[in-house]
């Protein structure tokens, strides 16, 4: 049993008993977020209307200052939601509570967070395995992917797995994707089959959007397949609709519909960033200052402040901020002029070992994951980004976060999800 710390300056030291998490507050007392919203004064003849939009307005802007407040000062229910028959080694949330789950011995799960319930699992796990000598030779590059993964740290199973709606994704270790859907009423995944096109692929990142299977492997394709094609169904497209050829491995990929871009690391060390709309039309391709032989491990693009911006976290632990210059009225990328002003931001202290996710609750607050068994939360609303508190007890295999900006969820802890709930009072979790 881990205790939860919370300590900030000019504040004695809060214990909390929880299941297996805990905090550790950082070495700087937490910045006060933004001064909450003043509440708008009514006009003179102002009708009922506008009164109520006003009031609908400010009720909002206060939620959204209260739940930051939490955040920045680790108010949270914490604790394990989900626990597995195996190891838990790569997640995703499609719609909140349903999450999918891939194993260390390849079986897919689909689960509720809120209940802890297993909904439904595949009926068979030898497809995210390594079994025949065939395969290992089919797949010759498989044991250098694994380790720009993992370091010296592969757990085994599922590589990659991606949940939007009742599709599922998942990718193992003898090429390929399977494809799912998941039925509330049965207890099963339905296997639609594995991808044609994708046939003796080592996949690296995979993502579901609204449209579109994203899939990046270890040879630096990013292809993306039609979810919606009413012609071919997923499992038999031969050809992609859009694709990539970057010159190494991906890494991570991550995509941000307001921008209409999405961005992938690579083994290179470079974080490119495409647009999803234009497989023809280049963008920009970024070196973050890395030092010896430290590569880009993960990124994601999201707002700081008002700023569109790419975060990146290295194979080492180190983390840096690249704004971005968008057009505001319109949230279009200056291919010609793409980098903001300001320069680029290395967030310090990083992680002791390689930064395995990054997601953003909100514009103000960074939340990144490392191979050091630490969650960081930070404050990015500064001109230099500082650590607020981070979560521990986490192991060398968390490599999955997951956030609405309400609560966060991780694997990372063996068999289960820990989910560190903001809505909610902070309590002792059974």
């Amino acid at each position: 049993m881990i205790i939860l710390l919370a300590a900030f300056q000019a504040l004695s030291y809060v214990c909390v008993t929880t299941d297996a998490f805990g905090i550790l507050p950082s070495r700087h007392p937490p910045i006060a977020g933004r001064r909450m919203p003043l509440k708008l004064a009514a006009e003179g003849g102002a009708n009922d209307w506008m009164e109520s939009l006003r009031a609908r307005q400010q009720e909002l802007q206060t939620q959204q200052y209260e739940l930051e407040q939490k955040w920045r000062n680790a108010d949270c229910e914490s604790g394990v939601k989900v626990e597995l028959p195996d190891w838990i080694r790569r997640m995703d949330v499609g719609d909140y509570p349903y999450a999918a789950c891939g194993s260390a011995a390849g079986t897919i799960y689909c689960v509720n967070v809120e209940t802890g319930d297993i909904l439904a699992q595949s009926s068979h796990s030898s497809a995210m395995l390594r079994e025949t000598d065939e395969n290992e030779k089919e797949l010759d590059n498989l044991d250098e992917t694994l380790h720009l993964l993992y370091g010296n740290w592969d757990g085994g199973g599922t590589l990659a797995i991606a949940m939007h709606g009742n599709l599922i994704c998942a990718a193992g270790r003898q090429g390929s994707v399977q494809v799912y859907s998941f039925d509330a009423s049965s207890k099963t995944l339905i296997s639609q089959g594995s991808m044609q096109a994708l046939e003796g692929e080592v996949i690296t990142a995979l993502e579901l959007d609204d449209d579109f299977l994203w899939v990046g492997t270890a040879d630096g394709k990013l292809q993306a397949f039609s979810t919606s094609s009413l012609d071919t169904p997923l499992p038999l497209q031969r050809e992609p609709f859009y694709q990539w050829k970057f010159a190494s491995a991906i890494t991570s990929l991550s995509l941000n519909s307001e921008i209409n871009c999405g961005v992938c690391s690579t083994a290179m060390g470079s974080v490119e960033v495409f647009d999803m709309e234009d497989d023809e039309r280049a963008l920009l391709s970024w070196l973050p200052p890395f030092q010896r032989d430290e590569y880009a491990q993960t990124a994601t693009i999201a707002l700081r402040k008002d700023v569109f911006s790419i975060f990146c976290g290295g194979s080492e632990g180190s983390l840096f901020i690249q704004p971005l210059r968008c057009d505001a009225a319109t949230c279009v990328l200056d291919d010609m002029r793409p980098f903001g002003d300001g320069g680029i931001f290395q967030c310090r202290p990083g992680h002791a070992e390689a930064v395995r996710g990054i997601v953003c609750p909100s514009p103000e607050l960074m939340v990144t994951g490392g191979a050091d068994g630490t969650i960081k939360v930070w404050d990015i609303a500064e001109k230099s980004p500082s650590c607020l508190y981070q979560f521990i007890g986490y192991k060398v295999w968390l490599g999955s976060m997951w956030t609405d900006g309400e609560r966060l969820v991780s694997d990372g802890s063996d068999n289960t999800l820990v989910v560190h709930d903001f809505e909610k009072e902070q309590q002792t979790l059974e």
